[in-house]
């Protein structure tokens, strides 16, 4: 995904208010802007690519605390959405066949 596709993910979610979306993909942005300020240079889609997969990481992270202490099922719901969101903006993995092909 690139930098400016994400820029109008965030748009579209602002639009149709969509909270848990905006949430998780304004946080992907800023972790990208900080690449952008830290290092000084324009984000490239492996830029974006790595920073979302550790963000799936690390709200998978929290997810799996989430659960075992067991207290809030709200916030537990809106990690899996969060992790699903995720997921969802990375390129489609490969299967075994279909590597084979």
């Amino acid at each position: 995904m690139r930098y400016d596709e994400l820029k109008d993910m965030i748009k579209d979610a602002m639009k149709a208010h969509d909270k848990v979306r905006l949430s998780i993909l304004r946080q992907l942005h800023g972790e990208i802007k900080n690449i952008e300020v830290d290092e000084r240079r324009e984000a490239t889609e492996a830029d974006v690519d790595a920073m979302t997969k550790r963000l799936i990481k690390q709200t998978k992270e929290t997810l799996e605390g989430s659960v075992k202490a067991g207290t809030n099922e709200e916030r537990t719901e809106t990690l899996r959405i969060q992790v699903a969101i995720l997921e969802d903006l990375l390129p489609e993995q490969l299967s075994g066949d279909a590597l084979c092909e």
